[in-house]
This record gives C-alpha cells, sequence and structure tokens, in this order.
C-alpha cells in the first residue's frame, strides 16, 4: 500500500487517503485499514489531518523524493 501512496505522488488520491480509500485498494477490513494509517502515521510516514470521518493520510515530507 506505501508503493501505492508513493507512486501517486503528494498530488495523488484526491482529497487524501482515508480509511474507506484503504479498505477498497488493499482488500482489508475497516479496523485494518485504520490499525495500519494510524502505525504509519505514528512512525512519521504519513501525516493525519482532520477527525473522525474527516481523518486523511498524506505522505509525510520527509518522503519527497522516494519512488515506490
Amino acid at each position: 500500500m506505501l508503493n501505492k501512496l508513493l507512486d501517486a505522488g503528494p498530488d495523488g488520491f484526491a482529497g487524501g487517503m482515508s480509511t474507506e480509500k484503504y479498505t477498497a485498494i488493499a482488500q482489508v477490513s475497516r479496523a485494518t485499514a485504520y490499525r495500519e494509517l494510524t502505525d504509519l502515521a505514528a512512525l512519521g510516514v504519513l501525516v493525519k489531518s482532520g477527525q473522525g470521518r474527516g481523518t486523511r493520510y498524506a505522505l509525510s515530507g520527509a518522503l519527497e523524493g522516494v519512488s515506490g
């Protein structure tokens, strides 16, 4: 999944990556999607914005220039 985010680049996934988008792309449960996204945010790979249904994740600036 991280490779898909890297391939899409900073402008990919219009509106940011959400739990719903993650479940559709990765074919995982909502709970797994939430867990994986929050883990990646805790590691500093993703940046979290918003809350509740409006929560979105974007690649961290530390990953600019990295290709998937």
